[in-house]
């Protein structure tokens, strides 16, 4: 039961970074990223550096 726990800690970013390859698990993560208005990155150089 991670996914509760990794959906719960989503919440609390401000973005998510998706790295390449099949993952049922990441697509949930990315659908929790996507409703809680996160900005979701797919390519490291798009990330801002802080």
């Amino acid at each position: 039961m991670i996914y509760p726990v990794a959906h719960r800690l989503i919440t609390k970013c401000s973005a998510i970074y998706r790295i390449e390859g099949a993952s049922k698990g990441a697509d949930m993560d990315i659908d929790v990223a996507r409703q809680n208005g996160l900005d979701i990155y797919t390519r490291l150089e798009d990330i801002p550096l802080a």
